[in-house]
């Protein structure tokens, strides 16, 4: 009988590791927004918030806006560029997405220092705009 049962257990593990082992298709795939419009002020002081008045496009009006991915490319300096989605193709109909996407939006940065701050927007890898901010 622990014979039988030992059979059985050692054929269930070796089923387990026969499982596909596949990730599951992702709902939305990310890719870079394009900027198409830019506006900051020039000059703010320590206790001011810094606005950008920011205007994104998609290529297909299926987009989303995800948020704005930010990296300090230097002292006071920052790259940004749009992150956006849309639905995986793989996994149904896309024909709603004939069309462009637009959004405008407000991106808000808060300096805590005084001095030159370098805002560089991009599309991809390809510079959009770049503003400097004097921080007074």
């Amino acid at each position: 009988m622990k014979y039988l049962v030992f059979l059985v257990v050692t054929a269930l593990f070796f089923t387990a590791c026969l499982k596909d082992n596949n990730p599951p298709q992702p709902e939305r795939l990310y890719d870079y927004l394009t900027f198409t419009h830019v506006e900051g002020p020039d000059t703010v002081t320590v206790t001011d918030t810094i606005a950008f008045s920011i205007r994104v496009n998609g290529s297909r009006a299926c987009y989303k806006l995800e948020g704005y991915e930010g990296i300090s490319s230097g002292d006071k300096q920052y790259d940004i560029r749009a992150v956006g989605s849309y639905p995986n193709p793989v996994l149904g109909d896309t024909l709603n997405c004939i069309g462009t996407y637009v959004k405008d939006t407000i991106v808000r940065f808060t300096p805590k220092t005084a001095g030159k701050q370098v805002f560089r927007f991009y599309n991809n890898t390809t510079l959009y705009r770049a503003d400097t901010v004097v921080v007074k």
